[in-house]
C-alpha cells in the first residue's frame, strides 16, 4: 500500500469512527518536502529589585542588611544590583550554567528560568502611618478622656430609689449616691483601664513597620529560525511557531553549530540545524477540494482541511430540528458530541484545532445545540403558571380546611388566638435578638450585655452558614448565588418561627376541651366543598365536568340531609337548640372557624406561596429532567443546570 493509500485509507476510517457515516475523502498530489532549518537561542540574565512588606514583625536572619529608613533600604539594593549587572559578581551566571548542558536538544527546550535571589535581604524601617510611631492611639471607646458615663445613673451621680414605710404603710422616693460611681457619675473605661489610649493594631504597639528589599535575577528566552533551502512548504514557519519548544521532537538530524559571537544581547546562547519533513495531499471532498498537512518526524497534524466538514455538517444541521429521536441520535454520534462537550466546558479540541473540523462548523453546530436547550427550556416551563395558579387555590383551601378543623376541634383553643406567638410579632423577636436583649451573659454589666448580642450574631450567622451549605448540598437543582443566598435566608428565619408556633401550641393546647361533634359535622361541610371541585376537575373531558359536578353536589345535599335526618334519632347535642334550623345551628358553628381563619390569614397566604412555589417548581423540574435523562447526554444535563 502506497503513502497515499495509507492516509486516504486512514482518513475514511477516522472518519467513519466519529461521524458514522462513511466520509468518501479521495486524496491526490502528494507532496513530501525536506525544510533545512537553523535555531539560534539564548537567555538574557535581567535583574530586578524587589519589595516586600513585613508589617510589626522585623525580618532576621543571614543575609539581612539593616539599612535604617525604607529609602534607605531601597537605594542600597539597588546600588548592590548593579554588581550582578556588570558581571563583577557572577552568582546568577553561575546559576543559569547549573541549568544548561552540553546536549543543545536539551537546552533549545528549557523557557525562562527563574534564577531566585541573592543572599542578601536589605531592611528598612518607618514610623506607623497609623499612630505615626507612638505605638498607640486614642481609645475609640471613651475618646481617650479614660472614662465613660455611669451607665447606672447615665452620669448623674445619684439613682432614684424607692422604700415601702410599713410604719406609715406608704411608698418613700428618694435619690441617693449611685453605687456604680461612687456618685462622680463617672466609670473607667473597661476598654482602655482608664489610660485613654490603646495599642495600635497595626505596629502592634512597636511604632515602625518593616520592608525589605531583594535582589532577584531572571533567565529571559530568545530564539530565532530560518530556513536554509527554498523549497518548503509555505506553511511549514506556522506549524514551527505552533510547535514552540516542542517543534525539537518533530526533527530530524539535528546538530549543534557555531552561533557566532553574540545573539541580541543574550548572556548566553547556541546554535543548531535540524531537518523538518513536512507532507501535503489535495483532498477532494463533498461540495469542493482541500488539502491535507501534516509535518515532523511523526507526521502530526498541522491543517487537515476542514475534510470532515461535509458529514459533520450533514448531521449536526438536524440538531434542535424539533424531532427527539433524531436529537437522541445526533448527540450520540462522537463528533458532534465532542464539540458540544468542548463549547460547554471550555476545552482545547483536537478535532477543531488541527482543523478537521473547521470552527464555522463548529460555531453552526453549538448553535444548533443551544437551540436545542431553548427549546428544553421553554418546554420545561409550559403550562407552569396555569398549574401554579391551581394549585395556589387547592393548597390555600386545603390550609384553610386544615384551619377549621383545628377550630372547630378546639374552639377555646381558636378563640385565644389573639395570645399566640404570630407572624405580626416576630419582627419584634428578630430585633430583640439581635439587640442582645435575649442574653446568657449578666444583666446590669454593659460589658455582658455587648457580649451577648455578639454571641447572638455570632449564632445567627452560624445558623445561616449551616443551612446555607445544607442548600447548596441538598436542594434539588443547582442554582446561582443569589438565590441560594435568598433561599437560605426564608429557611433561616422559617425554622425559628416554626419551632417557637409549634413550642406555643403543645403546651396550650392540652388545657382546651376537644369537641369532636363540631369537628364531624363542620369538618363534612368543608370537606363536601373540596369533594365539589376535585370532582369537577378529575375528568379530562370537558362534557364529563358538568356531569361529575352535578353528581357530587347531589352527593354532598344527601351527605347534608342524611345529618340533618340524624339531629332527632341520634341525639347529637351540638344541634340540640329550641326549634333551631340545622342550617343555622351549622352556620353559628362555622363561624368561629371562619374568625380563627381570618385572623391566620397572612401565614395562610404566605405558606401557600412558598409551599405552592417550590412544589410546583420542583415537580416540573424533576419531569424536564426525566425527559433531558432520554438523551443519554451528560453535557445536555449540565447544559440545563440538572447535572
Amino acid at each position: 500500500m502506497s503513502n497515499l493509500e495509507k492516509y486516504q485509507a486512514f482518513v475514511r476510517k477516522n472518519g467513519k469512527e466519529i461521524t458514522g457515516i462513511d466520509v468518501p475523502v479521495v486524496l491526490s498530489d502528494e507532496e513530501n518536502k525536506q525544510s533545512d532549518l537553523k535555531f539560534t537561542f539564548g537567555w538574557t540574565i535581567s535583574i530586578g529589585v524587589s519589595h516586600h512588606d513585613h508589617g510589626a514583625y522585623r525580618p532576621s536572619g543571614s543575609g539581612t542588611v539593616f539599612c535604617g529608613r525604607g529609602s534607605e533600604a531601597s537605594n542600597q539594593a539597588h546600588s548592590d544590583a548593579k554588581k550582578y549587572i556588570s558581571g563583577q559578581d557572577p552568582l546568577f551566571n553561575d546559576r543559569m550554567k547549573k541549568c544548561l548542558c552540553t546536549n543543545v536538544t536539551k537546552n533549545f527546550v528549557l523557557a525562562d528560568q527563574n534564577l531566585h535571589s541573592s543572599a542578601e535581604q536589605y531592611v528598612g524601617q518607618d514610623p506607623c502611618h497609623n499612630c505615626g510611631g507612638s505605638g498607640s492611639n486614642s481609645c475609640y471607646s471613651c475618646n481617650g478622656r479614660g472614662d465613660k458615663s455611669c451607665s447606672s445613673c447615665s452620669g448623674s451621680g445619684r439613682k432614684q430609689v424607692q422604700k415601702y414605710d410599713h410604719q406609715n404603710e406608704r411608698t418613700v422616693y428618694s435619690t441617693e449616691s449611685c453605687n456604680g460611681c461612687y456618685g462622680s457619675g463617672k466609670t473607667r473605661c473597661g476598654t482602655c483601664s482608664g489610660t485613654g489610649s490603646i495599642t495600635c493594631n497595626t505596629c502592634n504597639g512597636g511604632g515602625y513597620l518593616y520592608c525589605s528589599y531583594t535582589i532577584d535575577g531572571n533567565a529571559e528566552r530568545s530564539t530565532k529560525w530560518l530556513f536554509e533551502n527554498t523549497d518548503y512548504h509555505a506553511w511549514s514557519d506556522n506549524f514551527v511557531k505552533n510547535q514552540a519548544l516542542q517543534i525539537v521532537y518533530s526533527m530530524n538530524d539535528i546538530q549543534e553549530v557555531d552561533a557566532g559571537d553574540t545573539f541580541g544581547g543574550c548572556t548566553f546562547f547556541y546554535a543548531m540545524k535540524a531537518v523538518l519533513p513536512t507532507l501535503q495531499f489535495k483532498a477532494d471532498v463533498k461540495g469542493g477540494s482541500t488539502h491535507l498537512q501534516f509535518a515532523g518526524r511523526n507526521n502530526l497534524t498541522h491543517d487537515a482541511g476542514g475534510v470532515y466538514d461535509p458529514a459533520v455538517w450533514s448531521i449536526g444541521q438536524k440538531l434542535g430540528s424539533g424531532d427527539k429521536e433524531i436529537d437522541i441520535e445526533v448527540l450520540a454520534v462522537p463528533a458532534i458530541k465532542s464539540i458540544v462537550e468542548a463549547s460547554e466546558t471550555k476545552t482545547s479540541l483536537d478535532l477543531v484545532s488541527q482543523n478537521w473540523v473547521s470552527s464555522d462548523i463548529r460555531d453552526a453546530v453549538v448553535t444548533n445545540y443551544h437551540e436545542l436547550v431553548a427549546q428544553l427550556k421553554k418546554a420545561s416551563n409550559k403550562g407552569i403558571v396555569s398549574k401554579m395558579f391551581t394549585g395556589l387555590f387547592k393548597n390555600a383551601y386545603l390550609l384553610v380546611m386544615f384551619a377549621a378543623f383545628v377550630a372547630l376541634l378546639l374552639p377555646g383553643f381558636a378563640n385565644d388566638v389573639n395570645e399566640r406567638f404570630n407572624l405580626w410579632n416576630y419582627s419584634n423577636l428578630i430585633e430583640a435578638y439581635f439587640n442582645g436583649y435575649y442574653r446568657l451573659f449578666g444583666v446590669h454589666q454593659e460589658l455582658s450585655f455587648r457580649m451577648q448580642q455578639g454571641v447572638n450574631i455570632a449564632v445567627a450567622l452560624f445558623a445561616f452558614w449551616l443551612v446555607h451549605k445544607a442548600v447548596k448540598k441538598y436542594y434539588w437543582k443547582r442554582l446561582g448565588k443569589f438565590k441560594t443566598f435568598v433561599i437560605a435566608l426564608i429557611i433561616t428565619l422559617a425554622i425559628p418561627f416554626a419551632g417557637l408556633t409549634t413550642y406555643w401550641a403543645m403546651i396550650n393546647v392540652i388545657n382546651y376541651k376537644f369537641n369532636f361533634e363540631h369537628l364531624f359535622l363542620g369538618g363534612s361541610l368543608f370537606v363536601s366543598i373540596y369533594f365539589f371541585f376535585w370532582a369537577f376537575a378529575k375528568p379530562k373531558k370537558w362534557y364529563v365536568k358538568p356531569l361529575t359536578a352535578m353528581t357530587a353536589f347531589a352527593i354532598i345535599i344527601a351527605v347534608q340531609w342524611v345529618l340533618m335526618t340524624l339531629n332527632g334519632p341520634v341525639d347529637i347535642a351540638t344541634l340540640k337548640v329550641a326549634n333551631a334550623p340545622y342550617l343555622k345551628e351549622l352556620s353559628t358553628m362555622i363561624m368561629p372557624a371562619m374568625q380563627y381563619i381570618f385572623l391566620n390569614g397572612g401565614e395562610i397566604i404566605l405558606m401557600t406561596v412558598l409551599f405552592t412555589y417550590f412544589a410546583t417548581r420542583r415537580r416540573f423540574w424533576l419531569k424536564t429532567k426525566a425527559t433531558v435523562s432520554e438523551y443519554n447526554s451528560p453535557v445536555l444535563l449540565k447544559s440545563m443546570k440538572m447535572d
